[in-house]
């Protein structure tokens, strides 16, 4: 690649050459009846095309590459966003929300995993989730405890590429 070049063009060329490496033969990813296809950049719902911006597209090519694992903002940012170029939080959220709306007639739902980020999974898979919850669900929680006092519950969360990594709790009484 001849310099100077466009960070845009070298992030497409390292997805292409993961993508060969990890030996997909398709660029189609699915996931329920969601359908989306990395080459063309389309989203099928129901084998309907689904009209997405720019940027929902990105969101949701991060979240079908890490189904059923959480995605951090973070992540979300460096994923849609070109060298030097701010996105706010608050604008990940709009993005979410507008996506969920477009896919709501999937069989696949984003989930808010509150302060940390987002899944995209079924809904049977969030049903088979342990009653007890996930590390992610636990993260923060507020308790009463018989005297009346009120506990809160933190963790300390390593979220990696692949997801949860390690939870240590914590618990901090207040009155």
């Amino acid at each position: 690649m001849a310099k100077p070049f466009s960070l845009s063009e070298l992030e497409a060329r390292v997805r292409a050459i993961v993508r060969r490496h990890a030996g997909a033969a398709s660029p189609v990813m699915s996931i329920g009846n969601l359908t989306f296809d990395q080459a063309g950049r389309v989203a099928r719902v129901n084998d309907r095309n689904v009209e997405l911006s720019a940027r929902e597209i990105g969101l949701l090519e991060i979240l079908i590459q890490r189904s059923g694992r959480l995605v951090s903002k973070e992540q979300i940012v460096d994923h849609l966003c070109e060298w030097g170029e701010e996105v706010s939080h608050n604008a990940i959220e709009v993005y979410v929300h507008r996506l969920r709306k477009k896919i709501e007639e999937s069989d696949v739902v984003i989930s808010t995993v509150r302060g940390l980020g987002y899944c995209l999974q079924r809904p049977a898979d969030i049903a088979s989730e342990p009653a007890s919850g996930s590390a992610a669900s636990r993260a923060a929680s507020v308790a009463t405890t018989a005297d009346d006092s009120r506990v809160l519950a933190t963790a300390d969360v390593a979220v990696t590429d692949d997801g949860i990594a390690g939870v240590s709790n914590q618990g901090v009484a207040a009155r």
